[in-house]
């Protein structure tokens, strides 16, 4: 499960989801650690690279 793995309640990465709560730099690079990712991809816009 994603929340065991990044350490976030279930509660919380919910909110994060619905825009409910704003993540803080460390969150952000927790999140990116859990998912294997760079923070930057974390917030990259989708539609970059789209033409």
């Amino acid at each position: 499960m994603f929340a065991e793995r990044c350490g976030f309640a279930q509660n919380y990465l919910s909110d994060l989801e619905r825009g409910k709560r704003n993540p803080t730099i460390v969150t952000l690079w927790e999140l990116a650690q859990a998912l294997e990712v760079t923070p930057i991809a974390l917030l990259a816009d989708d539609a970059e690279g789209e033409a």
